[in-house]
């Protein structure tokens, strides 16, 4: 963490939102933005609503704001197929 390079050792959503959790906690923006990339990758249709409180709860905004646009879409979407 003191170089500012972290590797990709992770190999699951949890253990990205762990670091996230620890990485909010002591206020370390470069390894907020690291979580933040990755756990986009996990983000779908089933979890966007767990991602969005677990973002909401650290302060990662970009990660809120990807969130927010797949919602966003999902709501598009929907009204699409109500017409």
């Amino acid at each position: 963490m003191y170089t500012g390079r972290v590797k990709d050792v992770l190999t699951d959503l949890e253990e990205w939102i762990d670091l996230l959790y620890g990485s909010s906690r002591f206020i370390i923006p470069f390894l907020i933005q690291k979580c933040e990339k990755s756990i986009s990758k996990y983000v779908n249709n089933d979890n966007v609503e767990e991602i969005t409180k677990i973002a909401t709860d650290c302060g990662a905004e970009q990660l809120l704001r990807y969130c927010q646009k797949l919602e966003s879409k999902n709501r598009d979407a929907l009204y699409l197929l109500d017409i």
